[in-house]
């Protein structure tokens, strides 16, 4: 059996607070790398086996419980107003899986597209049926 393992980051947005953001994300392993103009990007180091955004909790281990965690509720939360920030995960299991997907957030509004979704895409293109790009 393999494992899936992801690589993801964000663009650069700014926050209303950088302590506050910092704060809140501490529960989660999430450097933020911030740029002299005051804007700040956000990406997961450890913060799960496979190196994707944690979701939807987190284990803490003084509480020895998992605890509800949205990466994208904090951002909203923190995100300036007229700000998007933009995450970004890709990821494989080996050559079977291949997935990407993407959320575009701001303080009110959360949009989110994915790989699988040229699926539907494609399947309008023809009549006949569209195979996965999977195994």
């Amino acid at each position: 059996m393999a494992n899936f393992y992801a690589t993801a980051r964000s663009n650069y947005f700014t926050v209303k607070d950088l302590n506050a953001f910092r704060e809140a994300l501490e529960p989660v392993s999430i450097e933020i790398r911030e740029r002299e103009n005051g804007t700040v990007m956000i990406h997961p180091y450890s913060c799960s086996d496979y190196g994707g955004w944690p979701g939807p909790d987190y284990y803490d281990e003084q509480r020895d419980e998992d605890v509800p965690f949205d990466v994208i509720d904090v951002i909203q939360e923190h995100i300036t107003d007229n700000e998007c920030a933009v995450l970004i995960q890709v990821g494989n299991e080996k050559l079977r899986y291949i997935e990407g997907i993407a959320w575009a957030i701001t303080s009110n509004d959360v949009e989110t597209i994915s790989l699988d979704d040229i699926y539907e895409l494609a399947s309008k293109m023809v009549t006949s049926d569209v195979t996965r790009a999977e195994y």
